[in-house]
């Protein structure tokens, strides 16, 4: 029996049409898409890395502040 698949992937021919003046930028795209994904492990819709829902961090680190500063006896400067 042998161990190697066939593989399974059809292809379908797509046409577009694209101006003359961006040819050249329209073949470097399809090459990175073809070319698939980088590596660069999970990024942010910007480029960052991903952090999550917006405000999270901040809310997480000011109650971490608030009991920290509930923790420590006030001192008064003389």
């Amino acid at each position: 029996m042998e161990s190697n698949p066939t593989p399974t992937t059809q292809y379908q021919q797509v046409v577009v049409d694209v101006p003359e003046d961006r040819v050249a930028e329209f073949h470097a795209f399809f090459a990175r898409f073809l070319a698939g994904p980088t590596g660069r492990g999970r990024r942010g819709r910007h480029g960052g890395p991903h952090r999550g829902h917006r405000g999270h961090g901040c809310e997480r680190r000011e109650g971490v502040e608030r009991a920290e500063a509930a923790e420590q006896p006030e001192t008064t400067e003389v």
